[in-house]
């Protein structure tokens, strides 16, 4: 029995949003953080291309159980995309045990099962919400706890969720969604209902939180002008009206809250310093922290709720999501204009749960009802 039924923010909390973003349209309150019109984004060169071509791939075939969360991409030859794919073959004729991740070695992607110990020799078999790669002999995947993967085996695993017959550092409720860190003795992981760890190398460390939201991702630069890092989270209400989002600050061990919306965003990206996203219920910017308006950013004509957002410069970004009639899109900033790939995109009822992006390749991941799905894109 999988003992991770219960973890991080699956794929039917994006549909709740859907809806919930549609009642609150047109009743939004933004009082504490005001939201300007419609603004073009500050004046970047135009310095990258719209000119990606796509190819979406699909696998599962256990009844609509199957989805993927999240992607690292460490090189060209090198992609991992974690999740949950049941498939009934000749190695599982019941559906289980799952796969836990799709990896690319830069000639095919394979399906890969992820078997830990969870103690009294119990086998688990993670499927996860969250990775975080620093090399390819060291990748971190949220699962029930955090696990230390060398792209074959689970080395290490850190049962700090709490669950029937396991006693973590987190409170009953909170599940690791995502992770993002500098190196293995610097690892932060975000939960449900506030819950935020630090990860020094040796030990796990709860962090007092200032929200009880549920964290649904974290991002970190280095600052260019100071050199100093410079970590985000973001928070939101998915579940309940009224929708609320909650930005927050992570310096060391400390959390602060940075700004309250009444909307929802879902995903946190910035060059530190210059410039600052939000992403969902439509996209917003700032150039400072300390600014009380955000401005809106149009990806275009259509329809679009944005569930993830990642760059590589503030002339290179990518956002994902769902366009028109729920149907998995992706968008590009390009330093001057937002380009939107609906009319490039297969179809399906479903969504591009999360992004990753790195040089020219970009890897979107979530479901196409029933299936788990994964575009990549290539420039």
């Amino acid at each position: 029995m999988n003992r991770q039924k219960k973890k991080g923010i699956s794929m039917t909390k994006y549909f709740v949003y859907l809806f919930a973003i549609i009642l609150l349209l047109t009743s939004s309150d933004c009082r504490k953080n005001p939201i300007e019109p419609p603004t073009s984004p500050p004046s970047v060169p135009d310095t990258t291309s719209h000119a990606f071509t796509f190819q979406q791939l699909s696998w599962g075939n256990g009844g609509g159980a199957s989805f993927l969360n999240d992607a690292a991409i460490l090189s060209d030859t090198n992609i991992w995309t974690v999740g949950t794919i049941v498939l009934i073959d000749s190695t599982t004729p019941y559906g289980y045990p799952p796969y836990g991740a799709v990896h690319w070695d830069g000639t095919s992607w394979n399906l890969v099962k992820l078997p830990t110990s969870i103690g009294l020799n119990y086998t688990s078999y993670l499927t996860p919400t969250g990775i975080m790669a620093f090399s390819p002999i060291d990748i971190w995947l949220a699962s029930g706890g955090v696990h230390r993967f060398d792209g074959k085996t689970i080395t290490q695993s850190y049962w700090i969720n709490n669950f029937p017959g396991n006693t973590g550092i987190l409170d009953p409720g909170q599940f690791i969604g995502k992770l993002w860190g500098t190196s293995d003795n610097n690892l932060y992981a975000v939960a449900t209902k506030g819950g935020i760890a630090h990860f020094d190398g040796t030990n796990w460390q709860k962090l007092s939180s200032p929200t009880q939201l549920d964290i649904t991702d974290i991002y970190g630069a280095t600052d260019p002008k100071t050199g100093g890092q410079e970590i985000l989270a973001v928070a939101n209400q998915l579940d309940s009206l009224p929708s609320q989002t909650q930005l927050l600050r992570i310096q060391g061990t400390s959390v602060s809250l940075v700004a309250t919306f009444h909307k929802v965003y879902s995903s946190v990206w910035f060059v530190p310093g210059e410039m600052y996203y939000l992403a969902g219920d439509g996209i917003i910017s700032t150039n400072s922290l300390s600014n009380s308006v955000w401005n809106n950013n149009t990806t275009s004509a259509y329809t679009f709720v944005a569930g993830c957002i990642r760059g590589t410069s503030l002339s290179d970004i990518f956002v994902s999501g769902w366009g028109s009639s729920v149907v998995p899109d992706v968008a590009h900033y390009n330093g001057s204009t937002w380009f939107d790939y609906l009319n490039q995109m297969a179809g399906g009822y479903g969504a591009y749960a999360s992004v990753a992006f790195h040089g020219n390749t970009m890897i979107a991941v979530g479901q196409v009802a029933p299936n788990a799905v994964l575009l990549v894109g290539k420039r």
